[in-house]
């Protein structure tokens, strides 16, 4: 009896919240996500995210790593040394995806779709502010939602700027001075991840904070 009872409950309960519940626990892992990237985050004074066709391999990242560290003049860390880390995912554009395709090459479209989402949650809740970023992919999202304007972070905004956002990486200075730079796709995008109301939850530092130490390495690495 009292089971048949509780069982109603739920039914009733489920009818009347089902979407309730789902905007809940929808709500918690955007918190969980945030405060575990909070966290993690000072193991590093530049934090990069690349979200391109490229896979690293050997020691690319490494390398690419000391290149960017090298354009910041900031110890964050208050460790005695600037370094870098680059969160990467592996996204395939839809043309590159057709491509493949027509190739006969390996493509894992349901993984593709899972890495989009990675990245769209590194950008909502995540601590890499440099972004580099596959161009149709930039094209895609809602740029005034995760980017700054290049002109609300440097008075000298490249004169090549793709739009407002963001810069191709091949006018970068980055580019200029890092050959380890040049294993990435050309028609990849830099711009610089701004902080959104998902990102409200601090830890011992605010991400906002967190935001200005990346400017300055920014504009250094476009050289604007």
């Amino acid at each position: 009896m009292e089971k048949s009872k509780i069982s109603k409950w739920l039914e009733n309960y489920w009818y009347h919240y089902k979407w309730h519940t789902f905007a809940g626990i929808f709500a918690a892992v955007v918190v969980i996500i945030a405060i575990t990237s909070l966290f993690g985050r000072y193991e590093y004074d530049v934090n990069v995210v690349y979200a391109g066709s490229h896979a690293f391999v050997g020691d690319e990242k490494e390398k690419l790593q000391n290149d960017i560290a090298a354009f910041a003049e900031k110890d964050t860390t208050n460790n005695g040394k600037i370094d870098a880390n680059i969160l990467d995912f592996v996204y395939v554009s839809p043309a590159l995806a057709e491509e493949y395709q027509k190739n006969d090459i390996y493509y894992n479209g349901a993984f593709n779709t899972e890495t989009r989402k990675s990245i769209i949650s590194q950008l909502n809740t995540g601590y890499c502010f440099i972004v580099l970023i596959d161009k149709s992919l930039y094209e895609e999202i809602d740029k005034e939602g995760y980017f700054m304007k290049l002109s609300d972070v440097t008075k000298n905004v490249p004169s090549n700027a793709v739009d407002e956002y963001g810069i191709m990486l091949y006018d970068t200075l980055l580019y200029k001075r890092s050959e380890a730079c040049r294993v990435l796709p050309e028609d990849t995008v830099v711009c610089l991840k701004r902080c959104n109301s998902l990102m409200s939850v601090s830890a011992d530092k605010k991400m906002n904070e967190l935001l200005e130490d990346h400017k300055p390495v920014f504009c250094a690495l476009i050289g604007g």
